[in-house]
């Protein structure tokens, strides 16, 4: 572990597409709060829920990422209340 990955608890390895990632997995990766993971569910990225967990697909956490970069990522809904990701 370095010391980065100390400090902040992330974990500094990349997104892979044909990799799936726990809620958890992906929060400890990108270092993205409640908020980013409203915001990134809102603006298109999908999450899977299978047995009370949800998981991500890595093609879609790099196609969100990439129409961010591009400025194509879709405006969030307002669908109001509280969505934690659970």
């Amino acid at each position: 572990m370095t010391s980065v990955e100390k400090k902040t608890g992330r974990l500094l390895t990349p997104i892979r597409a044909d990799e799936i990632y726990s809620l958890q997995l992906l929060r400890a990766m990108t270092g993205w709060g409640d908020s980013a993971m409203r915001a990134a569910r809102a603006s298109g990225l999908k999450p899977v829920r299978l047995h009370g967990r949800v998981f991500y697909r890595g093609c879609d956490v790099m196609n969100y990422i990439h129409g961010a970069a591009d400025g194509q990522a879709v405006v969030p809904s307002h669908r109001g209340g509280a969505d934690d990701g659970r």
